[in-house]
């Protein structure tokens, strides 16, 4: 529980107190009460608030999580994809190696994959 809502508490118990004891005036008393009713109120309003605001952030977090774990998947399939290929291509003929990686992921760019018998890019 937050100190604001302990101290509200204890004002009702003292309140209550007084109302069975009778120590202060009806107006008095009355006026207390709907101080408190509006302390509540705000309370209540600021609780709600908070809440609101934290349950935006949870699911917002949430939506962040699962989009960076389906890229995380996809990319997992895309590696295992490419790995899980026939490597003989690659050694008998790798223009069809070639070919086939570049048809299985028309959005990747292949043109830099050179053949183990091209010399090495210059830097």
């Amino acid at each position: 529980m937050t100190e604001e809502r302990i101290l509200f508490l204890d004002s009702k118990k003292e309140l209550e107190f007084k109302l069975a004891t009778s120590e202060s005036s009806s107006s008095e008393l009355s006026s207390q009460v709907e101080k408190m009713v509006e302390e509540n109120k705000a309370f209540s309003l600021k609780f709600f608030d908070l809440s609101t605001a934290l349950n935006k952030k949870k699911s917002k977090l949430s939506d962040v999580l699962k989009e960076k774990v389906s890229e995380l998947a996809n990319a997992i399939k895309a590696a295992t994809s490419v790995a899980n290929y026939n490597l003989e291509y690659y050694d008998s003929g790798f223009e069809d190696f070639k070919a086939q990686v570049a048809h299985a992921f028309p959005e990747l760019d292949f043109s830099k994959i050179l053949s183990k018998d091209d010399p090495p890019l210059a830097n």
